[in-house]
């Protein structure tokens, strides 16, 4: 898996797990996980634990403490989904490089329209 690669060492985990875990997996660990992340796409069903945000909120420097303004939070979501939306991602650019996907004009309605241009737009 191309995104695993791609995991941060260092970063703060997630409320699920640390992002490490990951890159010990064996290869049955590994085809075990593409096994589930392709159930889930293919589903379109995400676990809903997934979905939980553990949020944090970290002290400014320099800012006085008693004051909320002074904090400003930090969302931990699970390491679990933000690997799963990065395979989606490279999915997706790969996609677009090869011409696979449809230009605007194709779309049957004005969502389908939005949902092209995002695909097309050059932060993916």
């Amino acid at each position: 898996m191309l995104s695993l690669k791609s995991i941060k060492l260092g970063i703060a985990p997630g409320y699920d797990m640390h992002p490490e875990f990951f890159k010990h997996l064996s290869q049955s660990g590994l085809t075990w996980l593409a096994t589930f992340f392709t159930r889930i796409v293919t589903e379109q069903r995400m676990p809903k634990v997934w979905r939980r945000t553990k949020v944090i909120a970290l002290a400014q420097p320099g800012k006085h403490p008693q004051l909320p303004s002074s904090y400003r939070p930090i969302s931990q979501l699970s390491v679990c989904f933000k690997l799963l939306e990065r395979a989606v991602l490279q999915r997706i650019y790969h996609m677009r490089l090869m011409g696979y996907l449809l230009e605007i004009e194709h779309a049957s309605d004005a969502a389908a329209a939005h949902a092209i241009k995002l695909l097309h737009s050059p932060h993916i």
